[in-house]
């Protein structure tokens, strides 16, 4: 089964619901229709940018391409909201993306060509745009038909508006994620001291430029290569695109300076004495200081060194201009020390034909034959005769080696126009065989210096940052595939849309004589349930695709056992807001079994922190979560049904949830409570596979009338220092501390601001409100929290299959 990595971060509740409802109908959606053979869809996946919400890819009979969607998903209090949104973001999205869909990949999702597969990128949202979008209608587009019947629920469908200001912006931010992937490529080389291969694309296509502009590449060596160092003019550059390129091959680079520890130490010394020297900042750059958040950082493996100098150095203040200089510095330095292996052809310094010279000969006359044939198919543009050279010459005559690409910058150079090339004027400054090239060129074409030249071919090497033709039809690409789906249904409004469809499938000719129309409120929370539980999976997760069969697993789990299913998706919907983990050592303090035998009951203080906890308990598959506040509503003939449901599974685990905590007047009371709430009949019928959360006096009356062998647990580990750091750092960030007077985030409460131990206060967080004991000792514990959520009555739920 093909998996994915998932992205660590999560957005607000309301947020997730919309994302996860989302997900549920492009998945209903899919699942039902006909003309398509299978699918694919993930959610916040890793490094796909703004595109990692929703990721989706199907294969539609008779089409020769499959179809993909990359979607963003951003919720809006109401329809009048307004959503900015980050154009350039939204395009170095889209490069990664490309650069991740390769031949070479392993998961499946992403394995093949970019030009393969039709995909479309999606800012889906209940909000307006801030920006300039046209309204589109593709009715009479069948693959943007397509994607609008998985997903549309609102018919504001847009694309930008005025596209070539646009096209015109997002080439210079192509140029630029050029020159930061180029500088990695070529890092890359340098640091395992590799050859730079040209066949890589970008190198392929800036090698010319490169040493034109950035290194120095010597004459062939007797081992065939070429030797390249950098340019100092390189180092002082201040051209846009080469500054990009120079500190991001430097950042690539900047941690391979070693300098040994008596030397490292004399170094600091000497700058700790004058802080305000740029050179002796520089000496340091890359050999352990680093700056964030406007302080200097010690980073060094020597733990003498450290211990030594890292305060001394994390109390300098230095202002990012001067680091920066400092930088500039360190960057001439290490950078002015590297000599490289190059290819002969690097450059094209001179033309590259291999053989001896009766091959390069006939090499050379067959090229300039092919050339001369161009030269009669010339246009009149603005008075200039216009040359057109493109991909429909043989790729022979185009290659590198013994082609015209290898021409490019020696007898081919920049015209006054930077669309345009011409043949230099300056030969004697050619190689030996590009000065052949060029004069047999000059034997055979009249007025040779008259022409012009248009390269329109793929991957050829550039002269400029000019953006050109594929650069273009790049932009141009994803212009035309981002689409914005706008004042689409909102959370709650999708909600609605789901159970209408899932009333409309559940009607199918199959279904009609198994349900009624009130049977869609369960349906949709048992589905939708599948669905949560799919995408809360932490770190790692599987696709989700029409054999996973989410939807029909629903309604199998109705026919089966509609009262538990019911009980367990609303007792699961009200949990599932906590979207906490626990770590390993407190989930293991429960101290559970190998295997469940008897009633297990656990007293906590908190029943659902306690039940997060077991879901995450790698020993068990727990089935159903049972809240007996849900069944004690339940008339008697439904209990009856219920306990004979259990019965029937009792080989499935269920967790079964008293929340009666507050412990009334005597025993007595307790006791007809648990009584008149069926609780004492459910657990005789229960005999194995069963776990009871409660409080320990409910624990110590029911061990009474439970069979032997019963065990009685404490869950002690509840505090916030027991949750996952993820956990711990979203409850920090987002919980505010409420005290008579003052109301701020727990995040500055817990640095310091309170100086007692222990106090009580109240912390509430958007998507619930609690009582917190909070203590510097023990942590963040949670004494009982009122959830409401708006879900529908047990009433509707309980009808089940007569």
């Amino acid at each position: 089964m093909a998996t994915y990595k998932k992205r660590p971060d999560f957005s607000g509740i309301r947020g997730q619901l919309y994302e996860a409802k989302l997900i549920s109908l492009l998945y209903l959606r899919a699942v039902h229709d006909d003309h398509i053979e299978q699918f694919q869809i993930g959610a916040n996946v890793e490094d796909m940018g703004q595109f990692g919400d929703i990721i989706f890819k199907a294969k539609a009979k008779g089409s020769d391409k499959p179809v993909g969607m990359f979607i963003q998903t951003r919720h809006g209090e109401n329809s009048r909201s307004v959503i900015k949104s980050d154009l350039s973001a939204y395009f170095q999205s889209y490069l990664e993306i490309r650069q991740t869909i390769n031949p070479y990949n392993l998961d499946s999702f992403f394995r093949g060509r970019f030009e393969d597969t039709e995909y479309l990128f999606v800012l889906y949202t209940n909000a307006k745009i801030d920006l300039k979008t046209t309204s589109k209608n593709f009715v009479g587009n069948d693959f943007f038909a397509k994607t609008n019947c998985l997903i549309g629920t609102g018919h504001s469908v847009s694309q930008l508006d005025n596209q070539e200001e646009q096209i015109k912006l997002l080439c210079g931010i192509t140029t630029k994620e050029d020159m930061r992937h180029l500088a990695k490529r070529i890092a890359k080389c340098l640091k395992r001291n590799l050859e730079v291969w040209l066949d890589d694309e970008l190198v392929l296509r800036y090698h010319v430029i490169l040493a034109q502009r950035v290194v120095d590449v010597s004459d062939i060596q007797a081992d065939g290569y070429r030797i390249a160092s950098f340019r100092h003019d390189f180092l002082d550059t201040n051209d846009d695109y080469l500054t990009i390129f120079k500190y991001a091959l430097f950042e690539e680079l900047g941690l391979i300076r070693r300098i040994d520890p008596t030397e490292l130490e004399q170094v600091l010394s000497e700058f700790l004495n004058e802080p305000t020297d740029i050179v002796k900042l520089s000496k340091l750059i890359g050999s352990g200081i680093t700056y964030h958040n406007g302080q200097l950082q010690l980073e060094t493996t020597n733990e003498q060194i450290a211990e030594k100098y890292k305060l001394s150095v994390k109390q300098m203040f230095i202002s990012r201009l001067t680091f920066e200089k400092a930088v500039d510095l360190a960057a001439k330095e290490i950078l002015s020390n590297f000599h490289f292996k190059v290819p002969a052809a690097f450059g094209n310094k001179d033309l590259t034909i291999r053989g001896n010279n009766a091959k390069v000969e006939s090499r050379l006359s067959y090229l300039v034959t092919k050339i001369c044939e161009l030269f009669k198919e010339y246009k009149i543009i603005n008075k200039e005769r216009v040359v057109t050279i493109d991909d429909s010459l043989d790729e022979g005559i185009l290659r590198l080696n013994g082609g015209i690409a290898g021409s490019i910058g020696n007898v081919f150079v920049l015209d006054v126009d930077p669309k345009l090339m011409k043949i230099t004027d300056n030969w004697e400054q050619l190689g030996p065989l590009a000065k052949r090239l060029y004069s047999k060129l000059n034997e055979e074409i009249p007025n040779l210096l008259d022409y012009k030249f248009y390269f329109n071919v793929n991957h050829f090497p550039v002269l400029s940052f000019e953006s050109n033709k594929h650069t273009k039809h790049l932009v141009k690409t994803f212009v035309d595939r981002l689409i914005f789906y706008c004042e689409q249904d909102d959370e709650t409004e999708l909600e609605q849309t789901l159970k209408l469809e899932i009333m409309h499938y559940q009607r199918h000719q199959s279904l009609k004589n198994h349900f009624s129309e009130k049977t869609t409120d369960g349906i949709y929370l048992q589905y939708f349930d599948y669905i949560l539980k799919w995408w809360m999976q932490p770190h790692s997760t599987y696709y989700i695709t029409r054999e996973s069969d989410l939807f029909l697993k629903s309604i199998n789990s109705i026919i089966e056992a509609p009262l538990m299913n019911a009980i367990h998706v609303l007792t699961m919907c009200k949990r599932n807001q906590y979207n906490y983990r626990f770590t390993a050592d407190a989930v293991s303090s429960l101290k559970l079994q190998d295997h469940l035998t008897t009633t297990n009951i656990i007293t906590a203080e908190n029943t659902t922190l306690t039940v997060i906890k077991l879901l995450q308990h790698s020993k068990y598959k727990i089935h159903y979560v049972l809240d007996f506040d849900n069944i004690a509503s339940l008339p008697s003939d439904d209990v009856n049904a219920l306990c004979e449901e259990l019965n029937r599974n009792n080989d499935k685990v269920i967790i079964l949830i008293y929340n009666d905590l507050k412990e009334r007047e005597n025993n007595k009371y307790l006791e007809n409570k648990i009584k008149e709430d069926y609780l004492i009949r459910i657990v005789r019928v229960r005999h194995m596979n069963t776990i009871i959360v409660t409080n320990q006096t409910v624990a110590e009356m029911l061990m009474i009338y439970c069979p032997k062998g019963s065990k009685v647990l404490r869950d002690k580990k509840l505090a916030l220092s027991d949750l996952s750091e993820e956990s711990q750092t979203r409850i920090v960030q987002t919980a505010t501390v409420k005290i008579p007077g003052v109301e701020m985030k727990l995040e500055r409460f817990l640095k310091g601001w309170l100086e007692p131990r222990s106090r009580s206060c109240e912390v509430t967080e958007e998507v619930k409100t609690d009582r917190i004991n909070l203590t510097k000792r023990s942590g963040l514990k949670t004494r009982r929290e009122d959830m409401p959520v708006k879900l529908t009555t047990i009433r509707t739920l309980k009808d089940r299959l007569k």
